[in-house]
């Protein structure tokens, strides 16, 4: 019984694999109104980080912030962010806990095939999602760099597709490049303004293979291998942020306005080409705060003409982040119609932080969210 299980459990594993360097790519199937690079402890605060980001956060969200950072020297330094999916964990745990069973039982063929069938359920019932980032970056008070990447696969297995047979899907985001952010308070000290300049790598596959198809499941044994995840598409793009910034005694209130991918940003290379589409942002928040502690209530409202066309759910962000003598941050959230949370510590050399959050995977909610763990670990000064 138990080696049954681990033949099905290896042969699964070796089709994800292979999904995963298949080159047929479907170019920009996933990129919505979010940012290709997130920062975790902004995604635990509800991903509400037009008006304040957090660390390299503020190179991608809104680089308007920059100004406002207090000190001139900011951070240089290194942060690599670990993702993965809960319902892959609380399966690991199942796996583990069946093992357990299976090599200290002594049941009989009928129990060992009810086994099989219970673990073949939860495969189609499980989907898989996790992802890396990693981020070298150095912020000033008026400016900074970013070299970045992001890949975020899911894979999920359905009984039934559209002709009634078994498959597995497979979509990703790969991201990657460089960012470079320019920003200055103008004469109204309440008012500043940031450039961003990016060129991007980019590749988005999205794969669907049926269980039954032998023939693709062959081509990937054969040389799936040996093929790269997808042609990566290269583009030059800018973005364009404005903040506005009023300042009091223990409360300050920020307003902000962003452009992203200002006239689209076109892609090209050896794969098919795409292009990130211009969008705008709105966002506004409350800052309650003495010295050294501070609590920052914002919402966002991302693509306010809809180019993506997704449904407001998608595009409504409301967190909250609770900063303790600057060095500890508590934040919780509203992001894509899910509660989402997490911690942040900072140390003079290291930055840890830890979020939970959801991102729903299709056009409605509740249809299929990925409920998501991430860990985070900088170093730097």
């Amino acid at each position: 019984m138990l080696v049954l299980v681990y033949a099905i459990f290896f042969r699964l594993t070796f089709l994800l694999i292979a999904l995963l360097v298949i080159a047929e790519p479907v170019a920009f199937a996933r990129k919505t109104n979010q940012a290709v690079y997130e920062e975790p402890f902004d995604l635990a605060a509800g991903g509400s980080s037009l008006t304040r980001a957090t660390q390299e956060g503020v190179l991608f969200a809104n680089p308007a912030q920059l100004p406002y950072g207090g000190t001139f020297f900011r951070w240089f330094g290194l942060k690599t962010s670990l993702m993965t999916n809960k319902e892959s964990v609380d399966f690991a745990r199942e796996m583990v806990k069946t093992a357990g069973k299976s090599g200290s039982s002594s049941s009989g063929e009928s129990s060992g095939s009810s086994q099989t069938q219970e673990f073949v359920d939860k495969v189609f019932q499980t989907p898989v999602h996790f992802g890396l980032s990693n981020a070298l970056s150095w912020i000033s008070n008026n400016g900074g760099f970013s070299l970045f990447y992001r890949f975020e696969p899911d894979i999920a297995a359905k009984k039934f597709n559209a002709t009634g047979l078994p498959e597995v899907s497979f979509e990703a985001e790969a991201y990657g490049g460089a960012v470079a952010s320019l920003a200055s308070r103008t004469p109204w000290k309440w008012l500043s303004l940031g450039l961003t300049g990016k060129y991007l790598y980019v590749a988005e596959p999205s794969v669907a293979v049926a269980v039954s198809d032998q023939e693709k499941i062959a081509e990937l044994q054969k040389s799936g291998m040996t093929q790269n995840l997808a042609t990566l598409n290269k583009g030059i793009g800018y973005d364009v942020g404005m903040l506005l910034f009023f300042q009091g005694y223990s409360c300050d209130y920020r307003f902000a306005l962003k452009v992203d991918d200002v006239g689209t940003t076109k892609f090209s290379g050896d794969g098919e080409p795409g292009s990130f589409k211009q969008t705008i942002h709105a966002g506004t928040s409350l800052t309650f705060h003495n010295d050294v502690d501070a609590i920052h209530l914002s919402a966002d409202y991302r693509d306010l003409l809809a180019a993506y066309g997704e449904a407001p759910f998608k595009r409504i962000y409301l967190g909250a982040k609770v900063l303790l003598r600057r060095y500890i941050g508590i934040g919780g959230g509203y992001y894509q119609g899910y509660p989402s949370y997490g911690v942040y510590l900072d140390t003079i050399l290291f930055k840890l932080s830890g979020t939970y959050y959801t991102r729903e995977m299709a056009e409605h909610p509740g249809v299929e969210p990925r409920n998501l763990y991430v860990v985070s670990f900088g170093m730097g000064f």
